[in-house]
């Protein structure tokens, strides 16, 4: 009489057992019949909460352990990092065009391995640089943006100083 359970067949039976609890672990029973709530599409571009004035597409996640923002009487800014799978050439015309209509100016653009773009409008100004991860499994992309408040005295010179014999400090 041959015996009906081997331990190989023990083992089959308590490995796909073990399977099905999860799999079924990792479904959910949705039992609120809500339709008319709205479900946020991930593929949508968005305004970040830092950034109210700059669109990012919906394939990039914020990074808030990177980024930072500052806010003192007479200037407004920070930096946010994200990243994604996305590519950097369509990145780089999506940021184009939609800074463009949002009323920012494009300023100049750098490109080699990395893309550079900056842009300024009224008393702003923001610099987005978007690279490839070193395996190109992602793209991170930095966005660096200062405004500065009220009439106060700037850091930088209003005029580029020259430098001669009476203003040479000895």
């Amino acid at each position: 009489m041959k015996n009906r359970f081997s331990p190989i067949r023990v083992i089959y039976y308590y490995s796909l057992l073990i399977f099905m609890l999860i799999i079924s672990g990792c479904t959910t029973l949705d039992t609120n019949d809500d339709s008319a709530s709205t479900e946020i599409v991930a593929d949508q571009p968005y305004y970040p909460i830092e950034c109210k004035e700059i669109l990012v597409p919906g394939g990039l996640k914020v990074n808030r352990d990177k980024s930072m923002f500052i806010n003192t009487h007479s200037f407004k800014g920070g930096y946010l990092r994200l990243s994604g799978r996305l590519e950097v050439n369509s990145l780089t015309d999506f940021f184009i065009n939609s800074m463009e209509k949002n009323g920012w100016r494009r300023n100049g653009t750098a490109k080699y391995k990395d893309v550079l773009l900056a842009f300024s409008k009224k008393s702003k100004t923001c610099i987005i640089i978007i690279s490839e991860t070193s395996l190109g499994i992602n793209t991170e992309v930095s966005i660096y943006i200062t405004e500065t408040v009220g009439d106060e005295v700037s850091l930088a010179p209003s005029a580029p100083v020259t430098l001669n014999e009476e203003n040479i400090i000895q």
